[in-house]
């Protein structure tokens, strides 16, 4: 055995080294994960093995390196060409929006085009023609597109902190005031839709120009003198901050001030003016309640006819409060409607204890006054419905003199005296 060993130890020290190599590779090929097989080749063959394993992961991280290296060039290439394609894009994209971008100038300008400042100050021989005069100014499509679009950039001229307060103060009134129904309008700086400020509603601003230039017709009467005159002042201070009005941030924080003040006067005249208008209906209301009961005298309208005058009065009654209570509902909403409600049930309760009252006293069946008819002697009392249908059956009739009727009293008294045999 020793022999045998000696004599194969020399067969390999003898054996050519790419004989050894071939020999490694064809068993590490036959069994490269065996952990039996890799002792042996790496004890038969010394360091071979290994050094071939480091070879092949060398020329795979080569191949891999170089891989990736394509695909990073790739990559910057194509955001090189994007970039080269977008960069003319990217110009005509500014340029266009500071085409777009009107100047704050050009704004006032296009807003003080109409002339509202110059027909607040004419003077005018009534109220009347004011508001004529001032209406058509203030509804044109051009006033209103330049009105959007200056209030729009003085809301983006504030500083943060500025607009977010303001924000804040007069998002509630705002909101109560409700949002007109938005229309494409043509004409002044664009023919898109206006823009809409967020807490600055168009209609009120312009609103100050109608108040300053026929406050009357604008503002109604006597009724509610206080807040009426609040929102005049205010009106006419903002009137004068418009025409005031200067690029730049300074000049907008100003105008801000003097707009929270107005919309406050203007929120108070409107729920004062709402208040009046809401009473002067449901006490249109419930006059009509209480006559329509007062007529009917008890009576069912169930039970009458269709074709007679209390059926026709008492419908007639109720599609009035009807109406007035689609009023009031629309001037105080949903309380405002109950309010109504029950004033006219209260109106309608007190007409009918008057009716109830009358008759236990006996005095509700009055006489009919001289204006339904006239009294003739002899004949009594001639309603005025059987002269009206008597001329028109007989366009010459005539009411007898009172010389025929005493003769025919006369008359019959003889020959009631004296009956025939």
């Amino acid at each position: 055995a020793a022999e045998r060993r000696r004599k194969e130890h020399l067969a390999r020290r003898s054996m050519p080294l790419a004989a050894k190599r071939k020999r490694a590779t064809s068993s590490s090929a036959a069994s490269p994960t065996s952990p039996s097989s890799l002792s042996a080749s790496s004890s038969r063959y010394g360091r071979a093995w290994p050094r071939q394993r480091l070879e092949e992961r060398f020329q795979l991280n080569a191949q891999r390196k170089a891989q990736l290296a394509d695909a990073r060039h790739a990559r910057l290439e194509a955001l090189s060409r994007q970039r080269v394609r977008t960069r003319p894009a990217a110009a005509r994209h500014i340029q266009r929006a500071w085409r777009q971008r009107v100047p704050t100038s050009a704004l006032l300008r296009a807003f003080r085009a109409p002339g509202l400042d110059a027909a607040i100050s004419t003077s005018y021989a009534s109220q009347d023609e004011a508001f004529e005069a001032i209406a058509p100014l203030v509804q044109a499509p051009a006033t209103v597109n330049a009105a959007a679009h200056l209030v729009c950039r003085l809301e983006a001229t504030l500083p943060s902190e500025i607009a977010a307060a303001a924000r804040e103060r007069c998002a509630p009134l705002v909101a109560k005031m409700g949002s007109p129904k938005r229309t494409t309008r043509r004409g002044g700086l664009s023919a898109r839709m206006a823009p809409a400020p967020a807490w600055h509603p168009t209609r009120v601003l312009l609103s100050a120009y109608m108040i300053v230039g026929a406050p009357e017709a604008v503002m109604g009467g006597e009724a509610n003198g206080e807040a009426r005159d609040a929102l005049a002042a205010s009106a006419r201070r903002l009137t004068e901050a418009m025409r005031g009005l200067k690029p730049g941030a300074r000049s907008a924080v100003a105008f801000e001030g003097v707009w929270t003040t107005f919309l406050a006067a203007f929120d108070a005249w409107k729920r004062a003016d709402a208040a009046a208008l809401e009473a002067d209906l449901t006490r249109a209301a419930c006059a009509i309640s209480a006559s329509a009961t007062l007529k009917l005298n008890g009576r069912d309208v169930t039970a009458l006819p269709n074709s007679s005058d209390l059926r026709m009065l008492a419908d007639g009654a109720k599609d009035d409060v009807a109406m007035l209570r689609s009023k009031a509902a629309n001037v105080g909403g949903v309380a405002g409607a109950a309010r109504f409600d029950a004033a006219v049930e209260e109106a309608k309760r007190a007409a009918a204890a008057t009716v109830e009252r009358e008759q236990a006293n006996g005095t509700r069946e009055r006489p009919k006054p001289p204006s339904d008819g006239i009294d003739v002697p002899g004949l009594g009392h001639v309603p005025r419905d059987r002269m009206i249908y008597e001329l028109l059956h007989d366009p010459d009739f005539r009411l007898p003199a009172p010389s025929i009727l005493r003769e025919s009293e006369e008359s019959t008294a003889v020959a009631a005296a004296n009956p025939l045999p």
